[in-house]
């Protein structure tokens, strides 16, 4: 009942943003060439994080201190909660899975961008999506960092990879979300400028990313810094990947070919720009 009244308030707020006209032809272009080496070198990173999940070997302590943490982190030391667990598992499902993809599919059908357009903010989602998850994972394999519940003894009840508790920095759920809400926000800002859902937006994606950090906190399954870490490798990748776009979009404007001919003393001067 509770998950039905999520969806539903969720499918009011959007197709209420779809009743506006905010007609506009985003300032993002794909190019299969870039794009190619775009999209195959992010999956190449994604590739590698998740060989190195399977294969990469953990020196596993035989004691762990909480003294050894450093203070900053050493607050955060708690047993694992489920009720926090399942709360940061869908507030990660609405920041990353549903809202973005309601809000631009919603501009699409109300008319506001192209398909094609669309077409370009799925692909740069998934590149995003593709560099962050595999920087993450790479990260996680080298630094084998204990997650705070690790510390409290052993937790076969929740997880049966006793790996997996070892890779506590940076925050994957975190990094996620706050790369879709950068990749969201800086996405909408860009194609409705003028758009009075531009704060809106940006307040509600960055609000689920947040939450999600918070409750991989309350959870037990990272410190503050893994939190912090994968929120600046998330929006690095949100804004990074698009802002790449932008700039293939900006040089196609420039690259236009043009021809002019201007009368001078001599007879005719003709330039031709690419």
């Amino acid at each position: 009942m509770v998950l039905k009244r999520i969806l539903f308030s969720a499918f009011s707020v959007f197709f209420l943003f779809s009743a506006l006209n905010l007609n506009a032809e985003i300032p993002f272009k794909k190019d299969a060439l870039k794009d190619g080496i775009i999209f195959t070198t992010g999956a190449a990173v994604f590739t590698a994080g998740m060989l190195m999940d399977e294969y990469v070997e953990f020196d596993y302590p035989d004691v762990l201190d909480k003294d050894d943490i450093n203070p900053l982190d050493r607050w955060s030391v708690k047993g694992y909660s489920k009720p926090f667990g399942y709360a940061g598992n869908i507030s990660y499902g609405a920041g990353v899975l549903l809202a973005p993809e309601l809000l631009f599919s919603c501009s699409y059908l109300n008319d506001d961008i192209s398909g094609q357009d669309l077409v370009t903010i799925g692909l740069m989602y998934v590149e995003s999506f593709l560099y962050t998850k595999g920087t993450v994972n790479i990260i996680k394999n080298i630094v084998q960092r204990p997650r705070p519940y690790a510390y409290y003894g052993d937790v076969d009840f929740f997880d049966e990879s006793v790996k997996d508790r070892y890779c506590s920095f940076p925050s994957g759920h975190t990094s996620d979300a706050f790369m879709s809400a950068a990749f969201t926000t800086y996405v909408f800002h860009e194609c409705f400028p003028e758009s009075k859902w531009c704060v809106p937006v940006g307040i509600a994606s960055y609000a689920l990313a947040g939450s999600t950090a918070a409750f991989r906190m309350l959870s037990g399954n990272h410190f503050l810094t893994d939190v912090l870490g994968g929120a600046a490798i998330g929006t690095l990748y949100g804004i990074g990947i698009p802002y790449l776009h932008k700039l293939m979009y900006e040089k196609s404007l420039d690259s236009s070919s043009t021809l002019q001919i201007t009368p001078v003393p001599a007879g005719l001067n003709f330039t031709v720009r690419f």
